[in-house]
């Protein structure tokens, strides 16, 4: 038989390889940090917390985004200890905020991946992070993606009602853009959805987007569920959210991701300044 190298791809299964080899070494070595992009309250403007972000700064190539690491670290496993990380940092976040009236429930909203909650030991995890650091587990939003989340329904549904019944809430990210949403509200009990910002992007020029997203908040309002906006870059876009009530948003318009005391800080600024609006 004839087979032709294709030597891109070749350097593309290279490049994966190593990347998996080198995470690991990565935590260790500190090379991981944090951003956080703001979350408010679309109808006051108020700050309600923060999405917890994260970066590498990998050696030789500079600041690598999640986009081009997560999907590795899911596939090779390190994923569970990367998430482990980003939880003891987001937990000790919210210890420290809590020793300030202004931020002290402030919320932090974590991506969890499908797989750390099938094969990890979130729940235990998260009682002992939260016990030690005398923090409130009400203020932490985990939010779940679709990969490998329907592998094992049983296993989910499990760990999901564990970590509602610590106090931990759980929303589904993306909402409306995998085939499995729908899915996800008949067999796991949520808290909240965040709308994708495919539909939020066109929602302003194009009418099918709108209707999803008029469609979503509905269908959040009438389930009992907190609604979420993501990708929120525009004025226009932040007006037609709270003319449609949606409850929460947050985007490149609201605030961009910055650093840990960046975003604390900008937190405690919107706070006094709808404070005074009010």
């Amino acid at each position: 038989r004839v087979e032709a190298f294709d030597r891109k791809l070749a350097s593309v299964i290279e490049e994966r390889a190593e990347m998996a080899l080198t995470m690991r070494q990565g935590l260790a070595d500190r090379q991981f940090s944090l951003r956080l992009q703001p979350i408010i309250d679309v109808a006051s403007s108020e700050p309600i917390g923060a999405e917890v972000l994260l970066r590498w700064n990998r050696p030789g190539i500079g600041e690598v985004g999640p986009a081009d690491f997560i999907p590795v670290a899911e596939r090779t496993g390190v994923i569970v200890d990367l998430e482990t990380w980003v939880l003891e940092q987001a937990v000790g976040i919210l210890r420290d905020w809590r020793l300030d009236p202004v931020t002290a429930r402030m919320r932090l909203a974590v991506n969890i991946s499908g797989r750390h909650i099938v094969e990890g030991n979130l729940a235990p995890l998260l009682d002992e992070l939260c016990q030690r650091a005398q923090v409130d587990p009400a203020l932490l939003d985990l939010e779940i993606t679709e990969t490998h989340l329907m592998s094992d329904v049983y296993r989910s549904i499990v760990v999901v009602d564990e970590l509602r019944s610590q106090g931990v809430n759980v929303s589904i990210d993306d909402f409306g853009t995998g085939y499995s949403s729908m899915s996800y509200l008949h067999r796991l009990t949520v808290d909240a959805l965040k709308i994708d910002q495919v539909f939020v992007a066109g929602m302003v020029d194009d009418r099918l987007d709108r209707t999803i997203v008029e469609l979503l908040l509905r269908l959040g309002d009438s389930l009992g569920l907190q609604v979420v906006a993501e990708g929120v870059d525009s004025e226009r876009k932040l007006a037609l959210l709270k003319e449609l009530g949606c409850p929460w948003a947050q985007g490149y318009h609201i605030a961009k991701p910055m650093s840990v005391e960046d975003a604390t800080r900008w937190l405690k600024q919107q706070q006094a300044l709808a404070a005074s609006m009010a």
